[in-house]
């Protein structure tokens, strides 16, 4: 049986992809499979990835977004532990030998996760450490993290992997959680499995043009995400670590999707979205200036504007 598969969903990656494959291809640990979901790309993403490594799989599927493409990997792997790579990311030479040594003597921990650094080329990708240890941890970010994890998606997924049978168990990601399936997918595990993270950087996290949208988003997803995983803590006796903290990201999350909403000229929605964060601060001045203008701009308008 293959030790790692690793899943890497690629959606007009040809400007990336080889390197990424070429980081998986150094690795100290050779024992895995790369399989590489081709997300309906429209340039040379699968010809380049299929030549970089003979153990590089690809799959095609029309465009589904990356939570589907995630999913495709996922049922089409063999290997006992699964880690997943971003098309533009990079990984330390070491990160797949640490990470499965850590799995292997911790029979309890059933995800293993790490520190990130962001990377903004031209500048050369490099790591301050050359030697990764797996006994190096992050108590406060190790164990049963749900009430740490509704905080904040703690786990960029390019640093996770986790044992096969969390799939099993928890199942797959859900196409409707964009951008947040993968915190939506923690967040599920988080509740069942022990996570432990390692306290140094395993991955490069590539900034660049292309990662940034502008598109307006028709739901808060964080906020929603937020809301069940309180309910859900509550209703197993649990307060989220820091509760007052939890409450502030809240706020900040409606305030600031209302001031996307107003931005992009969506008055109607954005009076609404302001209503609803006195929730969290009833007499937030900020709040109510906000609305205000909301309200004058939105006479004369539908709520479809």
């Amino acid at each position: 049986m293959i030790k790692v598969s690793i899943i890497l969903p690629a959606y007009n990656a040809e400007k990336f992809i080889s390197q990424t494959i070429a980081s998986i291809s150094e690795q100290t640990f050779a024992d895995f499979e790369i399989i590489v979901v081709d997300d309906g790309s429209r340039d040379a993403t699968a010809a380049i990835a299929t030549a970089a490594d003979p153990r590089v799989r690809v799959i095609t599927q029309a465009n589904q977004g990356i939570a589907q493409a995630r999913n495709v990997g996922v049922l089409a792997a063999q290997g006992q532990y699964i880690a997943f790579m971003d098309h533009d990311d990079l990984w330390h030479p070491q990160k797949l030998e640490t990470q499965v040594k850590l799995l292997e003597l911790d029979a309890s921990c059933a995800v293993v996760y790490g520190e990130f650094e962001r990377w903004t080329p031209p500048m050369p990708p490099a790591f301050k450490n050359t030697k990764l240890d797996c006994g190096q941890q992050v108590p406060a970010l190790s164990g049963m993290i749900l009430s740490r994890l509704v905080e904040t998606n703690w786990v960029l997924f390019s640093t996770a992997m986790f044992r096969r049978h969390v799939f099993d168990r928890v199942g797959l990601f859900d196409p409707t959680m964009p951008p947040a399936d993968d915190w939506d997918f923690a967040l599920r595990a988080a509740e069942q499995f022990k996570f432990v993270k390692l306290a140094q950087v395993v991955a490069l996290y590539r900034i660049h043009a292309g990662q940034t949208s502008l598109k307006l988003q028709s739901r808060n997803i964080e906020y929603e995400l937020r809301e069940r995983t309180l309910t859900r803590l509550h209703a197993l006796g649990q307060l989220a670590h820091d509760e007052a903290g939890v409450q502030q990201r809240q706020f900040h999350c409606i305030f600031n999707f209302g001031l996307n909403q107003y931005a992009a000229g969506k008055y109607v929605l954005a009076t609404k979205t302001f209503l609803s964060a006195f929730k969290y601060r009833k007499k937030s001045l900020r709040v109510l200036a906000y609305l205000s203008l909301a309200r004058l701009r939105s006479i004369g308008k539908t709520a479809e504007d």
